[in-house]
C-alpha cells in the first residue's frame, strides 16, 4: 500500500479489537505510529494536545482516525460533533473513517452527515483499506 500516514488514532473501547486492528495496521505499514484511545472523550484530549491554542498543528498530529460508534463515556457520533467544534486555523486534512460492528442503515446515514472519509464494518482488513484510499 503506497498511502502512509504519520500517526493513526484508533478510537475503540474493545481491547481485543484494538489489539487486532493495531496488528493489522502495522502489517499494512500504513503508519509508523498507532495511538489508541478507548472513548471519544479520551481521543479529544489526545487530539487537543497536538494543536496549539491558536489552532495550528503541532508536530506529529494524528492524520488518520479510525472511529468506533458504540463506546462508553462519549460515543463516535458525540466525538464527531465535538471534533467539528475544534477551531483549526490550518486546514491540513485529518481523515476520519468509521470502523464499527454496526451495519445498521441509520448509523451509515448518520455518519454521512459528518465529514468522514468512509465507513468500514469490522473486521479491518487490507482490502477494505485499499478500497478507501485508491
Amino acid at each position: 500500500m503506497s498511502k502512509r500516514f504519520q500517526k493513526i488514532l484508533l478510537i475503540d473501547d474493545d481491547s481485543v479489537s484494538n489489539f487486532l486492528n493495531e496488528m493489522a495496521l502495522q502489517e499494512m505499514d500504513l503508519s509508523d505510529e498507532v495511538h489508541i484511545s478507548e472513548n471519544g472523550e479520551e481521543a479529544l484530549k489526545f487530539i487537543n494536545r497536538h494543536f496549539s491554542s491558536d489552532g495550528k498543528y503541532l508536530e506529529n498530529y494524528p492524520d488518520l482516525i479510525f472511529l468506533d460508534i458504540n463506546m462508553p463515556v462519549m460515543d463516535g457520533f458525540q466525538f464527531l460533533e465535538e471534533f467539528e467544534k475544534i477551531p483549526f486555523t490550518e486546514k491540513k486534512p485529518i481523515k476520519i473513517v468509521m470502523l464499527t460492528s454496526s451495519n445498521a442503515s441509520q448509523d451509515l446515514e448518520r455518519a454521512k452527515k459528518f465529514n468522514v472519509e468512509g465507513y468500514i464494518v469490522k473486521p479491518l482488513c487490507a482490502e477494505k483499506i485499499e478500497a478507501l484510499f485508491k
